[in-house]
């Protein structure tokens, strides 16, 4: 059998179709899509694929697989901001904080993350996470005046117990442990938010007696201080006055945002 090559010299006119397509020299197998010979449908067959055919597909499979992983992360993204959002529209602010770690996890940029990180935060008093979030998002501008507004009215709820002489705040950390000395800087400040930290730390020392004593002063500057309401009833808990104990827990609830609600 003479080798086979593809009559290119051949017209239009002079195509056997009952020969191979790509010799004309061979009656082609029937059963297939293109009617070729069984030799020239081998070389075909075995005919090198490319390797610039092979890099560009390798490429565009890439691509592919980067693009659904991402559109996966971004889907699963927006739907935990939605329910955070949901959650801090409903004040369960723990779970929104949840759902927004979920989301800042993979885009700890997110504008929108973390303004409602700073709101959650705000009112579970967790200042680092305020904090963390504040910074990233302070030189930024929005046109979004709900969602500034909600993040101003959260942060003037956190910064009534943010102490405004850090200096002194410094001071009282670095003597946590010592009651003598805490018990000696209750009067070196006017600030009730320093009070009741010094407050906090006497608490962890199960000094009570001097912990009501520095509480009832701060509440009858303000007696809706709600720091000082809760710390008074954590109190009244563990020297099982539970009189006093209902007293100010209901007042405590009626104050406080239901942060603990899931």
């Amino acid at each position: 059998m003479q080798e086979n090559h593809p009559t290119e010299s051949a017209s239009e006119s002079n195509f056997n179709e009952s020969l191979c397509a790509n010799c004309q020299l061979n009656i082609y197998e029937p059963g297939h899509a293109v009617n070729l010979c069984s030799d020239c449908r081998k070389k075909l067959i075995k005919f090198p694929i490319p390797k610039w055919i092979r890099f560009f597909a390798l490429g565009i499979l890439t691509v592919m697989v980067i693009s659904l992983v991402r559109t996966q992360q971004y889907i699963s993204a927006a739907i935990h901001l939605g329910k955070a959002e949901n959650a801090i529209d409903q004040k369960h602010f723990l779970t929104a904080k949840r759902e927004l770690a979920l989301v800042l996890n993979k885009f700890p940029a997110d504008f929108n993350a973390n303004a409602y990180m700073m709101v959650a935060s705000a009112y579970t008093f967790d200042f680092q996470a305020y904090q963390i979030a504040y910074a990233k998002i302070a030189d930024v501008k929005t046109d979004d005046q709900d969602l500034f507004n909600t993040v101003n009215t959260a942060s003037d709820y956190i910064s009534q117990v943010f102490p405004k002489d850090t200096l002194m705040y410094k001071r009282i950390v670095a003597v946590a442990n010592d009651k003598v000395k805490l018990l000696a800087m209750v009067d070196s400040t006017d600030e009730i938010v320093l009070k009741v930290h010094i407050a906090n730390f006497l608490y962890e020392t199960k000094d009570y007696d001097h912990v009501e004593g520095i509480v009832n002063k701060v509440l009858a500057t303000d007696p809706n201080f709600y720091q000082a309401l809760s710390l008074l009833t954590a109190v009244k808990r563990n020297t099982a006055n539970m009189m006093k104990l209902w007293q100010y827990a209901i007042v405590y609830w009626h104050l406080t945002p239901k942060i603990f609600m899931f």
